[in-house]
């Protein structure tokens, strides 16, 4: 699915449910390859599970960590929500995919590097991440989760749409589509056991897995 020019919205336009989820195909490109047709089919669904009726973000403050391309964000932001997206350093994609859908004062991005602290304090209705803690270095996985948890508003949630760690897909990766890519550096996916300390973290986890292959996870503030 290709950008649309009819979809640039007009100032103060907000979506309805069914406008966004006709771009959730569009969005989720923004970080997959969907010329296979299986990667549509296996995200998704789960997509639709965690983040739907996506109307309820209206109004809410959202914080994307691994901003990527922009796209997420900006199906957040079209729904009403106010949102900050944070990356490792490089922004152009998605402040151009920010112009491409006319969202500027809608959408802060930020640019942290590696620093954690970087991250803006808060608080956070929503805090979202899309394949990024599969990715994290497991040494500092502690100090993110960490980090989420003391973003999120009192009554806030996290939302993981993540990789389940698999190690064929983990080979196919770091031999064939990503050899000699910074994503090697580190595990792919998040292990059961990496699961858990999102469990230990958070007050409240709801985790759901599909076809071994993505986690579902909604976290909620330690009291």
């Amino acid at each position: 699915m290709t950008w649309r020019p009819e979809w640039k919205l007009q100032e103060n336009q907000v979506l309805e449910e069914q406008a966004a989820r006709s771009r959730l195909d569009y969005c989720l490109q923004g970080s997959l390859n969907f010329r296979t047709r299986w990667r549509r089919y296996v995200w998704t669904l789960p997509a639709i599970d965690l983040l739907f009726p996506i109307t309820r973000f209206a109004g809410k403050r959202v914080l994307e960590i691994g901003v990527g391309k922009g796209r997420m964000s900006c199906l957040f932001a079209a729904s009403g929500a106010a949102v900050t997206g944070v990356e490792i350093d490089d922004l152009r994609e998605a402040r151009r995919e920010i112009d491409r859908w006319g969202l500027f004062d809608r959408i802060s991005l930020e640019t942290i590097g590696h620093d954690y602290q970087k991250i803006p304090a808060g608080p956070f209705d929503v805090v979202f991440t899309k394949s990024v803690l599969g990715f994290s270095d497991t040494r500092r996985y502690d100090k993110l989760l960490a980090c989420i948890r003391d973003r999120l508003a009192p009554s806030g949630a996290a939302l993981f749409l993540e990789n389940v760690s698999n190690p064929f897909l983990y080979w196919l990766r770091r031999n064939i589509t990503y050899r000699n890519s910074l994503w090697n550096v580190h595990d792919f996916g998040l292990t059961a056991k990496r699961v858990h300390q999102i469990a230990e973290t958070f007050d409240k986890v709801e985790i759901r897995r599909y076809y071994r292959l993505v986690w579902t996870i909604r976290a909620f503030m330690k009291t």
